[in-house]
């Protein structure tokens, strides 16, 4: 089930079309099949993102991202936690007030391919929809 999270993004614009990333987050979540449950999430994945508008200083800036990393399931009660590797895709949208300052929309889905055994599945889907400040350097 849904829960809360938090994380931090790092990004190199190549070009005004093309950003590297690099982000990490950290998200809690009920099992939806027992509702009892914790499960704690932590996400590390390298991105190439393309803009779709092109980068802008001001005003709307949507872009599309693809990538590749990691993801850590911890259960609550259970002795260890399980990473698996993960593939990443997504999209953020962005609105410039200023050449420094945005404020993001970022909808993404990551698929960790994970072991039925130890987290009841082969492909954990994980859906982050995360709000935030863009700071430019």
């Amino acid at each position: 089930k849904t829960g809360g999270g938090f994380g931090v993004a790092a990004g190199y614009q190549v070009n005004p079309r093309w950003v590297l990333m690099a982000e990490f987050d950290i998200g809690k979540h009920e099992d939806k099949a027992t509702s009892s449950v914790d499960i704690d999430t932590r996400h590390y994945i390298a991105k190439v993102g393309y803009s779709l508008t092109g980068a802008r200083e001001r005003g709307w800036d949507i872009a599309v991202n693809l990538g590749a990393g990691a993801v850590t399931f911890d259960v609550a009660g259970a002795s260890e936690s399980f990473t698996y590797p993960a593939i990443n895709a997504g999209a953020n949208l962005a609105y410039g007030v200023s050449p420094q300052v945005a404020f993001v929309l970022s909808p993404q889905g990551d698929i960790a391919f994970s072991k039925e055994s130890e987290v009841g599945t082969t492909n954990a889907w994980v859906w982050p929809f995360t709000a935030g400040l863009r700071v430019r350097f």
